[in-house]
């Protein structure tokens, strides 16, 4: 019986101080997501969407000028980041490198 390889990891660097999270997965979508400022403007943020095992995540590009193809195995480095909104609290992923 083979077991499956984990497709996420998260990974603490000390030098940097934050917590970042590898992921290794297949591109399923290149598109921009439309979000609001903090004075309620719309502005359009280029996401990368990839399939990590069984789980979807949104990566925002941030500026970072690297382009991916649907379909593409990637491996990619990610700042995680939390953002309240009332009472709740959401884990948005920030491309690193």
């Amino acid at each position: 019986m083979t077991t499956k390889r984990k497709s996420t990891k998260t990974k603490k660097v000390p030098a940097i101080g934050q917590t970042l999270l590898l992921v290794m997965g297949k591109v399923y979508e290149n598109g921009v997501k439309v979000e609001k400022t903090k004075r309620g403007f719309p502005t359009q943020l280029p996401v990368v969407k990839v399939l990590a095992g069984r789980k979807k995540i949104e990566i925002y590009k941030g500026l970072n000028t690297d382009t991916f193809k649907v379909n593409q195995n990637v491996e990619l480095k990610c700042s995680i980041m939390k953002v309240k909104s009332g009472n709740r609290t959401s884990t948005k992923y920030i491309l690193v490198s």
